[in-house]
């Protein structure tokens, strides 16, 4: 595959990857900076189109539905002044749409590009889902900082640890089925990573599985992106 200067800022990657793609799709997982990296994509692409995030997971709707409707959204229901309606960019998780390959192939069928963004540092993801969750707040990102004394369980630390295996079990049966990009979190916001500004103290004592995020994916598909413009979160 060919690969762009080593020395190519973010911003300069996706745009060497995905110039003149107009309906970008992301698959990922929680706690993979997939917000920053979303709007990322959409600036640095140049798609004068939407920013759709996660459209397939909107909660009182029949969420397949729902988000197939928004890929497809004819001129006369985009809102006055809208960006073009059949231009965007989203993220999706494999849990969004029950794991079904068959909605998976009908997502892909509707863009131009298809991209995979993952998280090496397994722990990590798993431990900041958990507390995510544990916290109950995911609105604070920024300002004071916030302490949160959380009490997870085991048996909920590895059921949320097993969505993200069940993700990424997903994730690398697709990219064997739709290869495409891979971008990887730590090279991805290497050096500008900004921590939200709130810590975690436990009052209980849990483990976390190990897992093996890069076995599955072939990464002769991964993108190279030693410096970094942008800032995101965990």
């Amino acid at each position: 595959m060919e690969k762009p200067n080593p020395h190519t800022p973010l911003k300069n990657t996706i745009n060497f990857f995905l110039a003149g793609k107009k309906r970008i799709g992301i698959l990922t997982n929680y706690r993979s900076g997939s917000t920053s990296f979303n709007k990322t994509v959409h600036n640095a692409a140049n798609v004068d189109g939407r920013i759709l995030y996660e459209i397939f997971n909107v909660p009182n709707t029949n969420k397949f539905t729902h988000g197939m409707e928004k890929l497809h959204m004819p001129p006369n229901k985009a809102k006055t002044g809208a960006r073009h309606p059949h231009k965007w960019v989203f993220k999706l998780m494999p849990d969004h749409i029950d794991y079904d390959m068959e909605k998976m192939d009908l997502i892909i069928d509707r863009c131009d590009a298809f991209v995979y963004l993952i998280r090496e540092d397994f722990k990590a993801q798993a431990e900041s889902w958990n507390c995510w969750i544990e916290a109950m707040d995911h609105t604070h990102h920024y300002g004071k900082l916030k302490e949160y004394h959380i009490r997870p369980t085991q048996e909920k630390t590895d059921e949320r640890t097993d969505q993200l295996i069940n993700n990424y079990e997903f994730l690398k049966e697709c990219f064997a089925k739709h290869p495409g990009l891979i971008f990887k979190y730590e090279n991805v916001f290497h050096n500008v990573h900004r921590p939200y500004d709130r810590t975690y103290t436990y009052q209980t004592e849990v483990t976390y599985k190990n897992y093996d995020v890069l076995s599955g994916f072939d990464m002769n598909y991964y993108t190279h992106i030693p410096q970094i413009e942008n800032d995101t979160n965990s």
